[in-house]
């Protein structure tokens, strides 16, 4: 017998001990949307702080709005169901936390609706 294991397939493949796959409704790539799908994030064990724009959003007004995944700027957004992607305030959270608020605030202008006051 052997104790060699299967080579990884499907979902161990594209999301290993460790990460996620978030189903992410929207998939923003140089500028332009490709629909949905997935994308693999940390882990649960991972997040940096008390909330989590995929594993512990905090109550706000866009907590429950699809996630755009900014591939572009690298960071998540919430999509108002007029069709503006509004950032994550978990996400600018975070950015602040570990990046400071120059960096957070390159992420936070987004054309406003109103929909994330």
């Amino acid at each position: 017998m052997s104790d060699e294991q299967p080579p990884p397939s499907g979902d161990d493949l594209l999301a290993p001990a460790g990460y996620d796959l978030v189903d992410v409704r929207y998939i923003e790539v140089n500028g332009s949307y490709a629909g949905h799908g997935l994308l693999r994030t940390h882990g649960r064990r991972e997040c940096s702080g008390p909330n989590c724009p995929i594993h512990n959003p905090s109550e706000h007004p866009l907590a429950d709005a699809p996630l755009l995944w900014r591939e572009d700027g690298g960071f998540m957004e919430r999509l108002c169901p007029h069709g503006v992607g509004h950032p994550d305030v978990d996400r600018l959270a975070h950015t602040m936390r570990t990046q400071g608020e120059s960096a957070t605030r390159r992420i936070a202008r987004h054309a406003c609706d109103g929909c994330c006051l």
